[in-house]
Protein backbone atom coordinates (compact mmCIF):
# COMPACT_ATOMS: atom_id res chain seq x y z
CA UNK A 1 0.00 0.00 0.00
CA UNK A 2 1.15 3.37 -1.13
CA UNK A 3 0.21 6.46 1.40
CA UNK A 4 -1.53 9.09 -0.38
CA UNK A 5 -0.26 12.43 0.75
CA UNK A 6 -3.46 13.77 1.44
CA UNK A 7 -2.93 10.88 4.43
CA UNK A 8 -5.67 8.68 3.13
CA UNK A 9 -4.34 5.25 2.43
CA UNK A 10 -4.89 4.04 -1.36
CA UNK A 11 -3.76 0.72 -2.70
CA UNK A 12 -2.56 1.38 -5.97
CA UNK A 13 -2.08 -1.82 -7.41
CA UNK A 14 -3.04 -3.16 -11.08
CA UNK A 15 -4.34 -6.07 -8.77
CA UNK A 16 -6.57 -3.94 -6.62
CA UNK A 17 -7.26 -0.96 -9.44
CA UNK A 18 -8.59 -3.54 -12.72
CA UNK A 19 -11.68 -5.43 -13.04
CA UNK A 20 -11.99 -7.84 -15.44
CA UNK A 21 -15.63 -7.90 -17.27
CA UNK A 22 -17.51 -7.63 -20.53
CA UNK A 23 -17.90 -4.60 -22.93
CA UNK A 24 -21.44 -3.95 -22.70
CA UNK A 25 -21.62 -2.67 -26.37
CA UNK A 26 -19.26 -5.36 -28.14
CA UNK A 27 -19.52 -8.34 -25.62
CA UNK A 28 -16.04 -8.96 -25.83
CA UNK A 29 -13.44 -9.72 -22.65
CA UNK A 30 -12.26 -5.73 -21.69
CA UNK A 31 -10.81 -4.31 -18.31
CA UNK A 32 -11.57 -1.38 -16.57
CA UNK A 33 -11.11 0.75 -13.21
CA UNK A 34 -13.59 0.12 -10.45
CA UNK A 35 -16.84 2.54 -10.87
CA UNK A 36 -16.18 6.50 -9.21
CA UNK A 37 -19.22 7.27 -8.34
CA UNK A 38 -19.21 11.40 -7.38
CA UNK A 39 -22.12 12.79 -6.27
CA UNK A 40 -22.94 14.79 -2.52
CA UNK A 41 -26.66 13.49 -2.43
CA UNK A 42 -26.49 10.11 -2.70
CA UNK A 43 -26.67 9.44 -6.58
CA UNK A 44 -29.60 11.59 -7.62
CA UNK A 45 -27.32 14.27 -9.51
CA UNK A 46 -23.84 13.66 -10.10
CA UNK A 47 -21.56 11.98 -12.45
CA UNK A 48 -20.78 7.34 -12.27
CA UNK A 49 -16.96 7.48 -14.31
CA UNK A 50 -15.25 4.34 -15.75
CA UNK A 51 -12.26 4.14 -17.12
CA UNK A 52 -12.08 0.80 -19.24
CA UNK A 53 -9.98 -1.44 -22.56
CA UNK A 54 -11.62 -1.22 -25.88
CA UNK A 55 -11.95 -4.29 -27.92
CA UNK A 56 -9.53 -2.77 -30.12
CA UNK A 57 -6.03 -2.49 -28.51
CA UNK A 58 -4.34 0.42 -27.67
CA UNK A 59 -8.19 2.08 -27.61
CA UNK A 60 -9.68 3.21 -23.90
CA UNK A 61 -13.47 4.31 -23.51
CA UNK A 62 -13.93 7.12 -20.66
CA UNK A 63 -17.35 6.59 -19.81
CA UNK A 64 -19.20 8.71 -17.89
CA UNK A 65 -23.19 8.51 -16.98
CA UNK A 66 -24.70 12.05 -15.83
CA UNK A 67 -27.65 11.66 -13.20
CA UNK A 68 -29.65 14.39 -12.43
CA UNK A 69 -29.34 16.23 -16.03
CA UNK A 70 -31.76 18.76 -16.86
CA UNK A 71 -32.14 17.18 -20.83
CA UNK A 72 -30.43 14.49 -23.21
CA UNK A 73 -27.31 14.32 -24.41
CA UNK A 74 -26.71 15.64 -27.65
CA UNK A 75 -24.80 14.23 -30.21
CA UNK A 76 -21.16 14.95 -29.37
CA UNK A 77 -21.63 16.19 -26.35
CA UNK A 78 -18.24 18.27 -24.70
CA UNK A 79 -16.71 17.21 -21.80
CA UNK A 80 -14.53 19.80 -19.73
CA UNK A 81 -11.53 18.09 -17.55
CA UNK A 82 -10.18 19.96 -14.63
CA UNK A 83 -6.70 18.92 -13.33
CA UNK A 84 -5.46 19.24 -10.10
CA UNK A 85 -2.13 21.52 -11.56
CA UNK A 86 -4.62 23.82 -12.67
CA UNK A 87 -4.80 23.15 -16.75
CA UNK A 88 -7.78 22.17 -18.06
CA UNK A 89 -8.86 20.04 -21.22
CA UNK A 90 -11.97 19.84 -23.95
CA UNK A 91 -12.62 16.40 -25.49
CA UNK A 92 -15.84 16.02 -27.37
CA UNK A 93 -17.17 12.55 -26.98
CA UNK A 94 -18.54 9.62 -29.49
CA UNK A 95 -21.76 9.95 -28.05
CA UNK A 96 -24.66 9.22 -30.18
CA UNK A 97 -28.02 11.64 -28.72
CA UNK A 98 -29.57 10.13 -25.71
CA UNK A 99 -31.92 10.24 -22.63
CA UNK A 100 -29.94 7.98 -20.47
CA UNK A 101 -27.41 10.76 -19.62
CA UNK A 102 -24.39 8.06 -21.27
CA UNK A 103 -21.75 9.84 -22.52
CA UNK A 104 -18.73 8.12 -24.38
CA UNK A 105 -15.19 9.36 -24.41
CA UNK A 106 -13.26 7.14 -27.02
CA UNK A 107 -9.78 7.82 -26.32
CA UNK A 108 -6.04 6.43 -28.00
CA UNK A 109 -5.65 4.17 -30.92
CA UNK A 110 -6.96 5.47 -34.34
CA UNK A 111 -9.18 7.89 -32.41
CA UNK A 112 -6.55 10.37 -32.32
CA UNK A 113 -6.94 11.56 -28.62
CA UNK A 114 -3.42 9.71 -27.62
CA UNK A 115 -2.70 12.83 -25.62
CA UNK A 116 -6.12 12.35 -23.10
CA UNK A 117 -5.11 8.94 -21.93
CA UNK A 118 -1.21 10.41 -21.53
CA UNK A 119 -3.13 13.28 -19.51
CA UNK A 120 -5.27 10.84 -17.40
CA UNK A 121 -2.23 8.79 -16.70
CA UNK A 122 0.13 12.04 -15.59
CA UNK A 123 -2.01 13.88 -13.46
CA UNK A 124 -5.20 14.27 -11.31
CA UNK A 125 -8.55 15.15 -12.18
CA UNK A 126 -10.04 17.51 -10.12
CA UNK A 127 -13.74 18.08 -11.31
CA UNK A 128 -15.62 17.20 -15.03
CA UNK A 129 -18.58 18.41 -16.35
CA UNK A 130 -20.29 16.95 -18.72
CA UNK A 131 -22.70 18.78 -21.08
CA UNK A 132 -26.20 17.42 -21.06
CA UNK A 133 -27.97 19.49 -23.57
CA UNK A 134 -27.35 23.23 -22.89
CA UNK A 135 -26.53 22.66 -19.46
CA UNK A 136 -24.00 20.42 -17.53
CA UNK A 137 -23.56 18.32 -14.40
CA UNK A 138 -20.58 19.26 -12.73
CA UNK A 139 -18.68 16.68 -10.16
CA UNK A 140 -15.34 17.30 -7.96
CA UNK A 141 -13.58 14.93 -7.65
CA UNK A 142 -12.12 14.01 -4.26
CA UNK A 143 -8.28 13.15 -3.78
CA UNK A 144 -8.93 9.64 -3.71
CA UNK A 145 -11.57 9.43 -6.39
CA UNK A 146 -9.05 11.21 -8.95
CA UNK A 147 -5.88 9.27 -7.70
CA UNK A 148 -7.82 5.78 -8.19
CA UNK A 149 -8.64 7.55 -11.89
CA UNK A 150 -5.14 7.87 -12.77
CA UNK A 151 -3.55 4.75 -11.52
CA UNK A 152 -6.07 3.10 -12.94
CA UNK A 153 -5.66 4.48 -16.41
CA UNK A 154 -1.86 3.93 -15.47
CA UNK A 155 -2.71 0.06 -14.49
CA UNK A 156 -4.62 -0.14 -18.03
CA UNK A 157 -1.42 1.31 -20.55
CA UNK A 158 1.07 -1.74 -18.93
Amino acid sequence: MEAVAYGTPLDTSCGALLIAGVDPSTGKPSVSSPLIVVSSDGGKTGIAIVLMTSAKPGQYLLDLTCAGAQGCVQKYARVDLFYRDGTHEQVISDATANCKGSIPVHIGGSFGRKPLIGELVGKENRSMHAWVGDAFVECALTEENSRTLMYSARCLLQ
